[in-house]
């Protein structure tokens, strides 16, 4: 049964959403987080087009079916940089009639997806950015919200531009990881204050912020200190798997070991490691969510 969020995009229902993680979100990931009901909405990772070939509708239910068994609402990922290609691919996503929003992805500092021409370097092309945001926004239902996951530049902050392109362009929503392409994960000084500048030129677009958030605390903060309308966390949340519970609200007091519990799931040893990875470089604090 198709789905749809008239007027308001699922996303900002919550003060904290759960970001996609490409390499992470395994199905025995994905059904783990679904038993344990750790999170309340999905944005998947990237559909990518930026090859050319477009996912047949077979191969985008394959990829969606582990979300859908978990019941919880999804927000599809697209990222590419030819307008056809990324208009054909979100249109395959609605007409699945499983998707409660598209999300299209301008942020991805993977050299691998920068080396193609996509992800975060499309921020050096602002004008195809908004057109494809536009021919995404004509061509789908009105009753399916877009939002966009953006960076604040490309090598140095260009906020104003960036933004001004994704509000012409169409979208509703936009999620704002306050660092440059260049400066990937690192720590930089004073990044939240780009967040609040994307809030003061977004015209009313709701802004969800992004990096930095390990705590409850953080989020609050970001909020208050920025006027975003909420936050998304991804690795802190490998750490702290009721993060995203206690930010929005929910007195979850729980003490959940992640790799135990996709154990019960019969994930790989080497799928647990990976994530083991990135909880140890989180708790570093040598990069960011």
């Amino acid at each position: 049964m198709e789905q749809s969020y008239p007027g308001r995009d699922p996303l900002l229902q919550y003060r904290a959403i759960l970001a996609p993680m490409e390499g992470v979100m395994s199905p025995w990931f994905i059904r783990t987080c679904g038993r344990l009901g750790l999170a309340d909405h999905w944005i998947t990772p990237f559909f990518s087009v930026t090859g050319g070939a477009v996912p047949s509708k077979r191969i985008i239910r394959k990829r969606l079916a582990p979300y859908l068994e978990t019941g919880i609402p999804i927000t599809a990922q697209v990222l590419g940089k030819d307008p056809l290609n990324v208009v054909k691919c979100a249109v395959h996503l609605v007409q699945t009639g499983s998707v409660a929003g598209i999300n299209l992805n301008f942020a991805c500092p993977s050299t691998t997806v920068t080396g193609n021409g996509a992800g975060s370097a499309m921020l050096d092309r602002l004008d195809l950015v908004e057109t494809i945001i536009a021919e995404v926004r004509k061509a789908l239902p009105e009753t399916v919200p877009l939002s966009v996951k953006l960076r604040s530049g490309t090598r140095i902050p260009a906020v104003e531009d960036v933004i001004k392109a994704a509000v012409n362009g169409g979208a509703e929503t936009i999620i704002f990881h306050y660092r440059t392409k260049d400066e990937m994960y690192f720590p930089v000084e004073n990044g939240w204050e780009r967040i609040r500048k994307a809030v003061s030129v977004s015209e009313g677009i709701p802004i969800i912020g992004n990096g930095d958030i390990r705590s409850v605390e953080d989020a609050e903060r970001m909020i208050s200190e920025t006027g975003c309308q909420g936050v998304a966390l991804a690795r802190a949340f490998l750490g702290n798997p009721v993060l995203l519970h206690r930010i929005n609200g929910k007195q979850d007091l729980r003490d959940i070991d992640l790799a135990e519990e996709m154990r019960k799931e019969n994930a790989p040893e080497s799928t647990i490691r990976a994530i083991g990875r990135l909880i140890r470089l989180q708790s570093s604090a040598e990069t960011c969510p």
